[in-house]
């Protein structure tokens, strides 16, 4: 699956906001369970298209350690992570 900077932008910033929106409701163990779900769903599908669809890694750094500190920061973390890749990208491949 291949998909463009363009699409990537929309998937980040459409689960962001969609995620932002279950958080911002008034909190409930149910709704604090969906959020969460809700988190770490986001994060796979980052992890695995979006970031597997808009970039590989040298040959060079390619390496387990590498790949899974890559992916797992992703996963976790995939606001800041996800947001910082696609500027990176967009600002590479503007200028």
């Amino acid at each position: 699956m291949s998909m463009g900077l363009g699409m990537a932008w929309l998937l980040y910033l459409g689960a962001l906001l969609l995620w932002m929106v279950v958080v911002m409701m008034p909190n409930g163990k149910t709704l604090a369970l969906i959020a969460t779900v809700m988190y770490l769903g986001f994060g796979f599908v980052m992890t695995r298209y979006v970031m597997g669809s808009v970039m590989e890694f040298h040959p060079m750094h390619n390496t387990v350690a590498n790949v899974f500190k890559a992916k797992l920061s992703m996963f976790l973390l995939w606001p800041v992570s996800m947001f910082l890749l696609l500027f990176k990208l967009t600002v590479n491949r503007s200028m």
